[in-house]
């Protein structure tokens, strides 16, 4: 009997211990977006130190895997330019994809 209890708590033991780090991993995967919203409150106040884009709602940002989406409505693409510059300038961006649209037809 004790060595039934023996092989029990060796087999349950090793389990434990192999599903440890996957679920260390997956802790990582379950709220990736920690770094995510790091990056946005970043980009959001990177904008507000610029009168032309702090105009509240004009662009919308959202970020997933490093990736930095902006959204909105500015009045020139020179303001646009500034939006994505400023979000590409960000720390651990990755890309930055542009959806913003503007006023005048060239931009």
């Amino acid at each position: 009997m004790n060595t039934v209890k023996l092989m029990h708590a060796l087999v349950v033991g090793s389990i434990v211990g192999a599903l440890f780090p996957v679920c260390a991993a997956a802790k990582d995967c379950v709220n990736p977006c920690t770094g995510d919203q790091a990056i946005t409150s970043e980009v959001e106040t990177s904008f507000q130190r610029y009168a032309e884009l702090a105009i509240p709602n004009a662009i919308r940002v959202q970020t997933r895997n490093q990736v930095v989406y902006l959204y909105g409505h500015v009045s020139t693409g020179l303001q646009r330019d500034e939006a994505v510059a400023l979000a590409q300038r960000t720390p651990n961006v990755k890309r930055v994809i542009d959806s913003i649209r503007t006023d005048n037809a060239g931009g």
